[in-house]
């Protein structure tokens, strides 16, 4: 048994999809709020602060702020902690071995494209994935979920919305085992060469084509056959 993601689909109507775009901008100032805090206790009075003590200020930094971080739900905001907290663990884990180390920096519009429900907060209800504060979401599952959903995030592409639903106890499926194996090698007289001296030839397919290639970019078409249909839709200006 394994853990496995499945990455499907979501379908959000209008103001779902406002409230995706709010719950990124809210997790994203939080996160960049958080970095700042550990910049300056560390800058000014050489203190360290780990996530532990950050998420233990969640409930008094909720009740200071606006109303919608009062709705937002605490698991997400725990996620964008934890992943601000491997962000400066991946910067120090760098720092001792030698190598080039970037200090984690403050997430712009387009660089915060998550929201992470890890063990409470989602259910799947028929054809729609039920999150916390941003309701029923229509999902297409294209193929059958298996194991126990342990993780949703919720994921903009490219203007799109997808579910990356992490399930642990997935069976591990491994190919059958076969006696026969053999080695590819690709190159240019043949296209691939076996390890049993069998050979595939190259297709070539751009010579192949050359000659209706030039006969197609040597075909005219007559005026007349250009002229007609515009001058029947009227488009013909003199």
């Amino acid at each position: 048994m394994s853990r496995r993601a499945f990455k499907f689909r979501l379908y959000p109507n209008k103001t779902q999809s406002e409230s995706l775009d709010r719950t990124l901008h809210l997790l994203r100032d939080f996160y960049n709020a958080a970095l700042q805090e550990r910049r300056d206790a560390w800058t000014l009075n050489r203190v360290r602060v780990t996530c532990f003590d950050q998420i233990n200020q969640i409930p008094e930094i909720r009740n200071e702020l606006n109303t919608d971080y009062q709705a937002l739900p605490v698991t997400p905001i725990k996620q964008c902690l934890r992943r601000l907290d491997k962000a400066f663990n991946a910067f120090f884990r760098r720092t001792k071995t030698g190598k080039r180390a970037g200090y984690p920096r403050f997430k712009g519009r387009n660089a915060f494209n998550s929201i992470i429900y890890n063990g409470q907060g989602f259910r799947l209800v028929g054809s729609r994935l039920r999150l916390s504060y941003l309701g029923d979401l229509k999902i297409k599952l294209s193929r059958p979920i298996e194991g126990k959903i342990k993780e949703v995030i919720a994921k903009r592409e490219g203007g799109k919305w997808f579910a990356v639903i992490s399930c642990d106890g997935v069976p591990e499926r491994r190919p059958p085992a076969t006696e026969h194996v053999v080695g590819l090698d690709a190159g240019i007289e043949s296209f691939i060469t076996l390890s049993d001296g069998a050979q595939i030839d190259n297709p070539r397919f751009y010579e192949s084509t050359q000659k209706r290639l030039r006969k197609g970019s040597t075909k005219t078409v007559p005026p007349n056959e250009i002229l007609e249909p515009m001058e029947e839709s009227g488009k013909v200006r003199c």
